[in-house]
């Protein structure tokens, strides 16, 4: 854990140092994560998993003050996926808080806590709410301007189902668990 702690340490004391009013202008709200790829969700009855695939996506509403190596993020995400097993899609909107670690040059660390709202849609329709929805993402500048950036997501969403569901002991039935590579870019 010490070598991991110091390896951050490392990577953050390797950023250049930037006047604040150039930190402030390199990131702004004017821009949008998308990406895909392999979801795990709990479905209505049963809460059975449910792998397949899912769409992503986040917009920055505020961002806090930039630091040298750390900044506060409030957004929006968005998550579509379509479940193998059941046939149903799956939606799922909500509010995020948290933070970008900026570890170098190129390479950056985003966590973020929320909550959300949840639909599986089809035969079996149901509204559910996420009361808390996870995010981690290893995120890659790819170019020399601050503006474009590859991420590697890791999710979880847990919270329950507004529909009774006899014989699910499950207090946390709309779960749902994943991995994406995304695409953060301006507009």
């Amino acid at each position: 854990m010490a070598a991991l702690l110091g390896t951050v340490l490392l990577l953050a004391a390797t950023t250049a140092d930037l006047p604040s009013e150039a930190l402030e202008d390199r990131r702004n709200t004017a821009r949008l994560t998308v990406g895909g790829g392999a979801v795990m969700a709990a479905s209505y009855p049963g809460s059975m998993e449910d792998p397949g695939p899912g769409l992503v996506f986040a917009k920055p509403f505020w961002l806090g003050k930039r630091h040298r190596a750390f900044q506060w993020v409030f957004d929006a995400s968005g998550l579509a996926s379509y479940g193998s097993y059941s046939n149903h899609p799956r939606f799922s909107l909500g509010l995020r808080y948290g933070f970008d670690l900026f570890l170098g040059r190129t390479y950056g660390m985003e966590f973020r806590l929320g909550a959300a709202a949840a639909l599986q849609a089809g035969a079996r329709t149901v509204a559910g709410l996420e009361i808390f929805t996870f995010s981690w993402a290893h995120s890659f500048r790819v170019a020399k301007d601050d503006d474009h950036r590859v991420k590697i997501i890791t999710f979880a969403n847990s919270g329950f189902w507004l529909r009774r569901d006899p014989g699910n002991d499950m207090g946390m039935s709309a779960s749902v668990m994943g991995i994406a590579a995304a695409y953060e870019l301006p507009y």
